[in-house]
């Protein structure tokens, strides 16, 4: 995925410079599987915030959903659905499924995500999204063995993050911490920001 590329490429440039990161959902699997990668500058601190990869959401991607995503995108099937998928009242609907209080879903979001998902080759992600290509497959163990310092944000009321499996994994590795922020979704950075930045700021010193 480019978006692990460029992770990557920013860690391997930094050079002898710490680099602390805040992920959202997905890409924090990036993050996390990257840090125990030799031959790069790992990141300093982890702030994550919604990860996936573990507990309800772990990555399991394998040659069924190869093949889902090769009948999709060669059939014209994948297209179809994401014509239906990218219209702005789809959009809206989704996006009140991950806040707490759906009345509260900003329009600015919903008119940032539209017009992201009118760009050019913007069906591919989705596509690979939905079959678990862009999944890490040893993203729970990474979370597991991670060896920095490592914040683990949750909305109280997540419906695509599992902050039951992210406290499982604190048990295991003393170096995770999840804090959870009240009255928020999957996006309690829109929902609740104030004290989702409160909580970034003391992770991060």
């Amino acid at each position: 995925a480019v978006l692990r590329v460029t992770i990557e490429t920013i860690l391997r440039e930094s050079g002898t410079a710490t680099v602390d990161v805040v992920a959202l959902s997905l890409p924090a699997q990036y993050v996390v599987s990257l840090a125990a990668t030799a031959g790069i500058n790992p990141p300093g601190q982890l702030v994550c915030i919604s990860p996936t990869g573990f507990g309800r959401f772990r990555a399991s991607p394998g040659l069924v959903n190869r093949a889902a995503f090769q009948v999709l995108h060669r059939t014209g099937v994948g297209a179809l659905l994401y014509g239906v998928l990218a219209r702005r009242q789809v959009i809206r609907w989704f996006e009140r499924q991950i806040f707490a209080d759906s009345s509260a879903t900003p329009e600015s979001l919903v008119d940032y995500s539209w017009r992201s998902a009118q760009q050019p080759g913007a069906q591919n992600a989705p596509l690979r999204f939905i079959t678990g290509l862009l999944n890490v497959p040893a993203a729970e163990e990474a979370y597991r063995q991670l060896d920095r310092p490592a914040l683990l944000v949750f909305g109280d009321n997540p419906r695509f993050s599992d902050p039951e499996a992210g406290r499982t994994l604190a048990e295991q590795n003393p170096r995770l911490q999840v804090v959870e922020i009240e009255r928020s979704g999957d996006l309690p950075h829109w929902e609740r920001p104030f004290e989702t930045l409160a909580v970034i700021r003391k992770a991060l010193g």
